[in-house]
């Protein structure tokens, strides 16, 4: 259970989400089905890898706005 909150945490943390409202639903939303495939083909470790998969595709879209 600590582990689940954690990783929660981790999605809604302020320096690596996004801001806007709109943004946040659709970041929300990627995270969540992106993470939900990778456990549907039971890829280890399934939530870090979404999170540093999320995370980074956000950085290179921040970066090239």
């Amino acid at each position: 259970m600590k582990i689940t909150c954690f990783r929660s945490g981790l999605i809604i943390e302020p320096k690596t989400s996004p801001v806007k409202t709109k943004q946040q639903l659709v970041y929300g939303v990627l995270m969540a089905f992106f993470i939900a495939g990778l456990a549907v083909l039971k890829v280890p470790n399934a939530v870090v890898i979404g999170l540093l998969i999320g995370n980074i595709g956000y950085f290179v879209y921040k970066k090239n706005r």
